[in-house]
Formats: structure tokens, C-alpha cells, sequence
């Protein structure tokens, strides 16, 4: 059973020293993320709608069975809040779609303050390109409710749990694969998982693996480079 664990972003030049080595050109930070990894979420296609060319040229850089989970921009789910965004989907995808066999998953996150809206989430999903990997994070707790965990079940759509970011936490299968995205256990981007709760996070791992779920996980502790060091951790403990 396949599992995809990585980071959030491996852009990070305070990781020199910690995992890159003194001297590395940022250039060169993802062919050396890539000898120990074989996944990684993008957040910047959040900020800034991607380009074919630039998604073209990361392509290039990745191995084959490497895989590239890349988020929504926010035009589309937090200015649009899905409404009438079908322009803003095409070209999305039409850069996104330059990564090929090496793209992972869509991550679609929800802004906060978007209340459930059934109608809304039907119709949006309905505009999303098929055959593709999507995961929905949901960041209001009025969309915990089974109806929403049916509509994402019927269109294989993960529903993404979220460990340490203050929004709703719960682990609830809706598709063939799972998503999970660890913000650290006490403090917010900047601390650490200790073995104990990786061990946790790895036996849960390991039973849904035996449910026939493959999982795609993204450590988003960046500072003091923990995501890198939980997620070789993880990986291990896996192994």
C-alpha cells in the first residue's frame, strides 16, 4: 500500500544546516528534498495562481514516481468562495496539468468564516475535472455532519483531517485515499511531534492501510526544520 509522507513546501533556507547541507544553492533544494522524500504539498499555488511554465520546469525536476500535491489558489475558494468559478478552475488546471503522472492530490481549503452550504459544495464539485485526486479542509464546524460526509463518499473526495491549526480535528474516511495535514501538537507551526505521537499517527496509518486506503501526509511544523524530522520519523516507522 502506497503512503505518501512529506512536508509543506521545501523551500526553507533556515533548514541549511539542519537537513540541506552548508552551501546548497536553493536551486538545487528539491533534487536533495527528493532523495529522502517522494511527495510534497505546494501552498504557493495558493498565493499565486501557477504558471505553465513554471510548472513545466518543476516537472522537469522531479522524478517520475515522485508526487506533487499542490493547494487551490485562493481567488477561486476564499475571494469567489466557489461561486462562479469555473474561469479560475481552467486556468488553474491548465498550468497544473504541465506536472502530468507527477501530480498528487488538489487540496481545497475553505475559508474560515464560509458557513455549510450543501448547494454550494454540489455545484462546485460537479465544475472539478475528473479523474483527478481532491481533498476538501474544512475550516467551519458547521459542515461536520454525515450529509457532507455523503456527498464527498460519492465523489471520492478526501475529507482532509488537520491536526494543530485550532479548526475541527476529526479523522472520517470519504474516499479511496486519505489526506492528513500535521501543524504541530502544542504550538503552531513551530513544534514538534514526539515518538510517541508519531507511533500513534504511524498505527493509524498502517490500519488504513488495511482498509485498502493509501495516505498522503504533510508535516507543516516548518520551524526549527521539525516537519522534515517527524516525517523521516514517520517514514521509518512505516517501514
Amino acid at each position: 500500500m502506497g503512503n505518501y509522507i512529506g512536508t509543506s513546501g521545501y523551500y526553507y533556507p533556515g533548514w541549511i544546516g539542519e537537513f540541506y547541507p552548508e552551501g546548497i544553492s536553493s536551486k538545487d533544494f528539491l533534487e536533495y528534498y527528493e532523495r529522502f522524500f517522494d511527495t510534497v504539498e505546494l501552498n504557493s499555488t495558493f498565493y499565486h495562481m501557477p504558471r505553465k511554465s513554471t510548472m513545466r520546469s518543476l516537472k522537469r525536476k522531479l522524478r517520475d514516481d515522485f508526487l506533487v500535491s499542490v493547494k487551490l489558489n485562493r481567488a477561486i475558494t476564499h475571494i469567489r468562495r466557489l461561486k462562479e468559478v469555473k474561469d479560475l478552475l481552467d486556468m488553474f488546471f491548465e498550468s497544473v496539468f504541465e506536472l502530468e503522472k507527477n501530480l498528487g492530490v488538489v487540496l481545497v481549503q475553505l475559508p474560515p468564516s464560509l458557513k455549510r452550504n450543501d448547494e454550494l459544495l454540489v455545484s462546485f464539485i460537479e465544475t472539478l475535472p475528473k479523474d483527478i485526486k481532491f481533498a476538501i479542509e474544512f475550516r467551519h464546524k458547521t459542515w461536520l455532519d454525515k450529509q457532507i460526509y455523503k456527498i464527498l463518499r460519492e465523489n471520492n473526495i478526501a475529507f482532509v483531517a488537520t491536526h494543530g491549526d485550532n479548526y475541527p480535528f476529526l479523522k472520517i474516511e470519504t474516499a479511496h485515499f486519505t489526506y492528513i495535514r500535521l501543524h504541530g501538537p502544542k504550538e503552531l507551526y513551530a513544534s514538534s511531534y514526539s515518538n510517541s505521537e508519531l507511533k500513534d499517527w504511524a498505527n493509524y496509518i498502517k490500519s488504513l492501510n488495511q482498509k485498502g486506503l493509501n495516505t498522503f501526509l504533510y508535516f507543516n511544523n516548518d520551524f526549527y526544520c521539525y516537519a522534515v524530522k517527524n516525517a523521516l520519523t514517520l517514514k521509518k516507522l512505516l517501514s
